[in-house]
């Protein structure tokens, strides 16, 4: 073997272990990029769904609106493929586009919720025991004069993304 052939074979290894790690790290970046991308991308798309709601939602709130609240999330979820939540500052959910809010836990403990409750934008990426899949939520605050009248959540899967 002549001693161009051995030097090649002595940096051979080194070099494509290089390159090997390189691609590695670059496609974890890239992945990892694309991922944090699309779930902003998820949670600006249903916070604007949340305030395209607010004001119709705002009209409701009282002590007869419940039903009628109940029956805007079921008629607007189905179409727009968003599970509509409305929940009252005590936890209560008095309207839900997937199941009856009578048979809902309080969500008064839901991090999405308690950020909402402070007047800001609330999102949790987690599992729904419910549902039986990872889900995103986003909500917002439905204020009046400063004051919380109840918070609106929406959510998608994001078993997709992951």
């Amino acid at each position: 073997m002549c001693s161009s052939d051995l030097l090649l074979w002595q940096l051979f290894p080194s070099y494509l272990l290089i390159i090997l790690i390189s691609l590695v790290a670059v496609t974890f970046y890239a992945s990892t990029s694309l991922k944090h991308f699309y779930l902003n991308q998820v949670a600006d798309d249903l916070q604007a769904r949340a305030h395209l709601l607010e004001k119709q939602i705002l009209q409701l709130i009282g002590p007869m609106g419940a039903d009628a609240i109940d029956a805007l999330c079921k008629e607007i979820g189905k179409p727009s493929a968003t599970r509509i939540t409305v929940i009252l500052p005590s936890g209560a959910v008095i309207g839900d586009s997937n199941y009856d809010p009578a048979g809902m836990d309080n969500h008064a403990m839901r991090p999405e919720i308690i950020e909402a409750r402070k007047g800001l934008v609330g999102t949790s990426n987690r599992y729904s025991i419910t549902l039986q899949q990872k889900m995103m939520y986003v909500a917002i605050p439905l204020t009046d004069n400063e004051n919380i009248m109840a918070v609106i959540r929406t959510s998608l899967p994001i078993t997709a993304i992951d």
